[in-house]
């Protein structure tokens, strides 16, 4: 088989002058296949070219600002007040009749914590 490129290249000229398949094969002596095979390349070269433009995008990403802005996702801001959480009589209550150390939080503190999650 002679050089793909030269035959590229003589085929397209001859479809260009509106020879068909089958007279490029003659002309060129190469089989019908050939000739179709680089016809066909030539319909569908340009085909998705318009349909899907190749434009480098050029991405320049702030990385400080992006880790904070990350950080910042997870955090979540409560006005709680502590004297309602830490009630003095629930924590005499709890602390009434134990051994040992005593409670420094409430029930209701440590669900409205673990609510947080």
């Amino acid at each position: 088989m002679k050089d793909e490129r030269t035959t590229f290249a003589k085929v397209k000229e001859l479809y260009k002058q509106g020879c068909t398949g089958w007279e490029i094969s003659r002309k060129l002596g190469v089989g019908k296949n050939v000739a179709y095979y680089h016809i066909n390349k030539l319909k569908h070269r340009n085909k998705n070219k318009d349909k899907y433009p190749k434009e480098k995008q050029k991405y320049t990403i702030n990385w400080s600002a992006y880790n904070e802005g990350l950080v910042k996702r997870g955090e979540i801001f409560f006005e709680i007040d502590a004297k309602a959480l830490v009630a003095p009589s629930e924590l005499k209550a709890l602390n009434s009749d134990k051994l040992g150390r005593p409670f420094a939080y409430t029930e209701t503190l440590i669900i409205v914590l673990s609510l947080e999650r």
